[in-house]
């Protein structure tokens, strides 16, 4: 057990590498986010997203003497849970305050990570193996992805693996878990506008500008 003055800031329990991945990005970036340098962990939950609303209290309370705040990240696809964004970070929140956590934020992505990769930006062409984004969102479009008047596709996995697998310049490109660290160091943060995403920023910030 520490003291205060020797815990490290955050550790962030996460419901996959994917994830994971986007988190240490963003890290990376320190001064675009507004915060100042921060020590971190971030482990990833063996039972994913379901694993993350059941057991959060239970993987973080190891870490509650050696980290001032703790974060958790999960999809709302695939979580188990039919309650809206906002019910289910309550519940998970409620837990983490229970179990000791006096600095403990819940992310809820709705529906999925993937929705935070479709940010009108030249860097998610590039990385998708596009000419450039109106090309490719105009092709979403055609084929179905992506309904006119959306702001983004409602499948935005889906969108993805179909704008890899048919990529003018490289078809069949792979999607991997560094992909998702590259877009977060990379694309602008001014233009992600997803709930969950601002709702990142702004706890960063608050704890750590």
């Amino acid at each position: 057990m520490r003291d205060g003055s020797n815990m490290d800031d955050l550790v962030a329990l996460v419901a996959d590498v994917c994830i994971g991945q986007t988190l240490s990005g963003l890290l990376s970036r320190s001064k675009s986010l507004g915060i100042r340098n921060i020590s971190h962990r971030i482990i990833v939950h063996p039972n994913r997203d379901p694993g993350c609303v059941k057991g959060a209290a239970d993987a973080l309370r190891c870490h509650l003497q050696n980290y001032r705040h703790c974060v958790v990240i999960l999809d709302r696809q695939g979580c188990g849970k039919r309650e809206s964004r906002e019910d289910i970070q309550g519940q998970v929140e409620d837990q983490l305050h229970n179990n000791g956590w006096p600095h403990g934020q819940v992310i809820v992505i709705d529906p999925e990570l993937e929705v935070w990769v479709w940010s009108d930006s030249p860097v998610v062409a590039d990385l998708l193996q596009w000419p450039d984004y109106q090309t490719l969102q105009g092709w979403l479009q055609r084929e179905g992805y992506w309904p006119a008047g959306a702001a983004k596709p409602p499948n935005p996995k889906a969108a993805m693996l179909a704008a890899m697998e048919n990529a003018p310049r490289s078809p069949r490109c792979r999607q991997s878990a560094g992909n998702f660290f590259y877009l977060a160091s990379q694309v602008s943060l001014r233009r992600c506008q997803d709930p969950a995403f601002n709702a990142l920023q702004q706890t960063l910030r608050q704890w750590f500008s």
